[in-house]
C-alpha cells in the first residue's frame, strides 16, 4: 500500500513537471512569436537593443567587458572539467579527523 502511494506521488510530480515544462515552452514560443511579429511589422529591427547598447560603449569598456566574459567562461569550463576553482587549492580539505598511517594500523591491530 505504501509502495502504491509513493508510485502515485511520483506520477503526480512527473505530471506536474511535464505541465510546467510545457507552460515554460509555450511562454518562450509566445515571446519569440511576439518578437518576430514586431520585426516583421517594422516596429523593431533585429538586435536593435544590442546595437544601441554597443554604440554607447567605448572601445576600452568593450574590451573590459570581453575580458570579463572570457574569465567567466574559462571559470565555468574549469568547473565542468573538475578543476578546482581559484579560491580552493587541492588538498586543503577537512583534516580534523586525520590520523597518521601508523596510528591507523595500530588501531586495526588492536581490534584483531
Amino acid at each position: 500500500e505504501d509502495h502504491d502511494h509513493k508510485r502515485q506521488a511520483t506520477a503526480v510530480m512527473e505530471q506536474s513537471e511535464a505541465e510546467l515544462d510545457a507552460e515554460v515552452q509555450a511562454r518562450m514560443m509566445q515571446e519569440q512569436e511576439e518578437q518576430t511579429r514586431a520585426v516583421l511589422m517594422g516596429q523593431k529591427r533585429p538586435n536593435e537593443d544590442r546595437q544601441q547598447e554597443d554604440a554607447t560603449q567605448t572601445p576600452a569598456a568593450m574590451k573590459e567587458r570581453l575580458l570579463s566574459m572570457e574569465a567567466e567562461v574559462r571559470a565555468a569550463a574549469g568547473e565542468r572539467a573538475g578543476a578546482p576553482s581559484a579560491g580552493h587549492e587541492r588538498g586543503t580539505g577537512d583534516w580534523t579527523n586525520y590520523q597518521p598511517p601508523s596510528a591507523v594500523l595500530a588501531a586495526v591491530a588492536a581490534r584483531a
